[in-house]
């Protein structure tokens, strides 16, 4: 177990390295297919481990799962890869609720990887933007997804630190600012404000205010230089919404509540003012497409599961953290972080969110005392 925690961390690292040859490549190398078979091979290695703190969990997302393949996939013919995407949080909660509780290797360890992940971004971020003059610089996927990943592991590691580490800090404001992501900069605005670095680095409420303020100016710098000419409207996010208004119109208070019926296409008007994102069209190739398209986590779970099972999802990951030694603020924060990656992208349903909860699992935070409440193990 402990051999494979320790691979695990560096295959990530290894990647990371490779990742730079995407540099000078004609093609692109992907790798969210490697980290997916990273993670889910896990359970060929943990084990799985059933407990009661975790088994609602796993009964309603189970239940959940099994209904609605019926009912879309056998019933109405709906695609097997639509319905996938459309369910995958609920595959990776079933993985969670799974995953032995046990961390494996010190935080001291995490921290190390921590800091070595730290390094690729930062060089990999300043040769993408400095030397080759590419804005929207990446190390293993869009940086919108992979920030999340990196912000996580920096709150539940770095900022357990007695003393304050001013260069870790500098090189993750540095990180997030040379990304040029909107949603990557609202991560950072609640790591600075939710970190114990807040008790130690800023020390009044006038330098707390002025941190913010920064980070906020910084943002606006941002968001206008990607607008360039565009107005308002034209932002992609602004567009997918408005869709979404358009098509949730005749909706009720329980229609935003349940979502729509599992799972429905959205209007054909929408897929035709969507076109451009053809790429995400359904799989039975109709010309009918789901709200994947929309991009925002929070915009498609509202659509197809409803407010309630978004609720859940947020509840679920929460206790999962909880368990594994994270305090209630601490659980709460990386919620917060994943659920604001979620008003612009996949977030929870993303690869690197699992990678984030697979990494917190092979750390030992405090010891979480839930031995007697183990059902079922198996290595």
């Amino acid at each position: 177990m402990l051999r494979y925690s320790r691979v695990f961390f560096a295959v990530i690292l290894i990647l990371g390295g490779i990742s730079f040859l995407n540099l000078v490549l004609p093609k692109e190398i992907h790798f969210n297919n490697y980290l997916e078979l990273l993670i889910f091979s896990s359970i060929v290695f943990l084990g799985i481990s059933i407990r009661k703190d975790s088994i609602g969990v796993l009964l309603i997302s189970a239940s959940y799962l099994i209904f609605s393949y019926i009912y879309s996939v056998i019933i109405h013919g709906t695609h097997i890869l639509d319905f996938l995407l459309a369910y995958k949080i609920f595959v990776y909660l079933i993985f969670l609720s799974l995953l032995p509780l046990k961390g494996f290797v010190s935080l001291d360890q995490g921290k190390k990887f921590t800091i070595a992940l730290f390094s690729l971004f930062l060089i990999k971020y300043m040769a993408t933007v400095f030397v080759f003059s590419i804005n929207r610089p990446q190390l293993l996927a869009e940086n919108n997804f992979e920030l999340m990943f990196l912000g996580i592991m920096y709150y539940v590691t770095i900022t357990r630190q007695r003393k304050p580490n001013y260069k870790y800090l500098l090189a993750l404001i540095l990180i997030f600012v040379l990304s040029s992501s909107r949603s990557g900069l609202i991560i950072l605005v609640l790591i600075l404000i939710s970190s114990s670095y807040s008790k130690n680095i800023v020390k009044s409420l006038g330098i707390k205010f002025f941190t913010v303020s920064l980070m906020i100016i910084v943002g606006t710098a941002l968001f206008l230089n990607r607008m360039g000419s565009l107005d308002f409207e034209s932002i992609d996010r602004i567009v997918f919404f408005q869709y979404f208004l358009n098509d949730t119109s005749s909706w009720g208070l329980i229609d935003f509540l349940i979502g729509a019926e599992r799972i429905s296409p959205l209007s054909d008007a929408t897929c035709q003012g969507l076109r451009f994102f053809s790429g995400l069209f359904s799989y039975s190739n109709d010309g009918s497409c789901y709200s994947v398209i929309l991009h925002s986590f929070v915009l498609r779970v509202i659509y197809d599961h409803g407010i309630v099972f978004l609720l859940f999802i947020i509840y679920a990951v929460f206790l999962f953290l909880k368990s594994k030694g994270l305090s209630r603020k601490d659980s709460a924060v990386v919620c917060a972080m994943v659920t604001l990656n979620g008003l612009s992208v996949s977030s929870f349903n993303s690869v690197f969110f699992l990678l984030a909860m697979m990494a917190i699992a092979m750390i030992k935070f405090e010891e979480p005392s839930m031995k007697r409440q183990i059902i079922y193990k198996s290595q």
